[in-house]
């Protein structure tokens, strides 16, 4: 990753600049040492300043402003800078945004002033008062330091929508998850022919999408499609929402064989689910080479579901290539009902809903309510019952800010009749667009790189120092930790 820093000088009028040249002469010393050094990736910054003292005042300012353009590619933790001024002078105010550019090659543009601790002795300044102030890592050191805050303020979840290629696999960057569990969305009818999202090549940062149709009627050809996706770091986590509790989430993965039988799946203990969870469920990988490969769930508990591959037909059977395949790895991500509450954690916020249906599903449309409008929503679904053997899939028909109406599809290269012999229930989940969330006098936190942003200490408090670091694709993400100092009476 390479950074350039570009740096503007203001441009005054000559009896201006002479009596900022008096003003300037007992501080020069300043000029020559504001800066902002880029640590742990051996690139230095040059600089250039604009300096003012207005008159009747007695204080040196130094203004810094800077861009930063991150190239495309994966970012992750490359770079950290710390911003601070000379002779404990303190940054009195610091502004932040996000300049435009796309997501893989953004400019990133911020400035700061230096505020000197003029009149004061070196024993006052020695004695500064500063709030969550610790000793800095050494330069070494603070890459991995900032990781550790990093990771602690990640939110474990990631949602977003990619339209699908008629033929092709599309590429999805995501955030670096360690271990990720990728569950698409529900197709809606554009393209009548019958379609699954199927997802393979699932990695830390980015995975593949296609839509797949069944065989050989279909041409695996289909009308390109808008396709939500959901990215879950596997594990048990809790999120903060506006339930007093939050949200129970838990994912996984599990290997299935496609021997037509089914495998019961045990939700992690410490997940505690206190009654039945919303389940979305998606085959991760297309190691067999089956097409139109998906999944049944039966007996979801407050505990453990049963989970089987099916392709075409019925009983779990492809009557025109009845023989087994191998495994395929299915994700599988868990909710304890939200209950139309608000994702209010620290990095960002969304609205998000849920639930489980009756036993209603057909090859009619049926109303999912989000609870309230959500303008441009990500909605995920999954058949939760094995109530009519017929192989099935669900298929949005209508969708809207305040609800989908979807319905279960049956494929006809088989002799079925389209018509579902049961009624089945559906788990499902709707989330709001991710929205930064963070205040912005917070001390530590996340940004997102969607806003400007401006940092201010209360009163007459200055920044001790500023850090910050780029993290994920483009550089999306922005973590920022600064300090809040008093100055002390001489």
């Amino acid at each position: 990753m390479s950074w350039l820093l570009a740096f503007f000088i203001a441009v005054f009028s000559p009896a201006r600049a002479a009596l900022q040249r008096r003003a300037w002469s007992a501080k020069a010393e300043i000029l020559q040492s504001v800066g902002i050094s880029e640590r742990g990736t051996g690139s230095k910054a040059q600089f250039l300043y604009e300096c003012c003292a207005l008159p009747g005042q007695q204080t040196l300012e130094a203004h810094v402003s800077a861009s930063a353009s991150i190239g495309s590619g994966e970012v992750s933790y490359l770079s950290s800078m710390g911003l601070s001024c000379p002779n404990k002078g303190l940054i009195t105010s610091l502004s932040f945004e996000r300049a435009g550019g796309a997501a893989s090659d953004s400019t990133y543009q911020y400035s700061y002033k230096c505020t000197a601790n003029e009149g004061l002795s070196a024993e006052t300044l020695d004695a500064l008062q500063c709030r969550e102030l610790s000793t800095p890592p050494s330069d070494s050191n603070l890459t991995k330091a900032m990781q550790q805050e990093i990771k602690e303020e990640v939110l474990p979840l990631e949602v977003g929508s990619v339209e699908n290629d008629n033929t092709e696999w599309v590429s999805v960057k995501t955030g670096s998850f360690s271990k990720p569990v990728v569950i698409g969305g529900v197709p809606d009818m554009r393209g009548s022919d019958e379609a699954i999202v199927r997802i393979r090549n699932v990695q830390p940062g980015s995975f593949e999408l296609r839509l797949d149709e069944p065989v050989p009627c279909r041409d695996q050809w289909h009308v390109r499609t808008p396709i939500d996706w959901l990215v879950v770091e596997a594990g048990v986590h809790t999120l903060d929402t506006t339930l007093p509790c939050g949200v129970k989430m838990a994912a996984g993965t599990v290997s299935v064989a496609g021997n037509k039988k089914f495998v019961e799946v045990p939700f992690p203990p410490d997940a505690q689910f206190m009654e039945v969870p919303i389940l979305l469920v998606q085959v991760q990988t297309y190691s067999t080479g089956r097409v139109f490969v998906k999944q049944r769930v039966k007996d979801l508990s407050p505990t453990a579901f049963k989970i089987a591959l099916e392709t075409q037909g019925s009983d779990l059977k492809d009557p025109k290539n009845p023989a087994n395949f191998g495994e395929e790895v299915v994700g599988w991500v868990a909710f304890s009902h939200p209950h139309n509450s608000e994702l209010d954690s620290k990095p960002v916020g969304a609205t998000m809903n849920g639930g489980i249906t009756p036993a209603a599903l057909t090859e009619k449309p049926y109303t999912i309510d989000f609870g309230s409008s959500i303008p441009g929503a990500h909605f995920f679904a999954s058949i939760v019952t094995y109530n009519g053997h017929h192989a099935a899939q669900l298929r949005v028909d209508e969708r809207g800010d305040d609800g989908a109406q979807i319905f279960i599809q049956e494929e006809t290269c088989t002799p079925l009749d389209m018509v579902h012999p049961k009624k089945e229930k559906v788990a499902w989940i709707v989330i709001g667009p991710l929205v930064s969330n963070s205040p912005s006098d917070e001390v530590g936190g996340w940004w997102g790189a969607l806003a400007n942003h401006h940092l201010l200490c209360e009163n007459d408090e200055g920044l001790s120092g500023f850090q910050l670091q780029t993290t994920g694709q483009g550089a999306e993400k922005i973590f920022y930790k600064y300090t809040c100092c008093q100055h002390l009476a001489a």
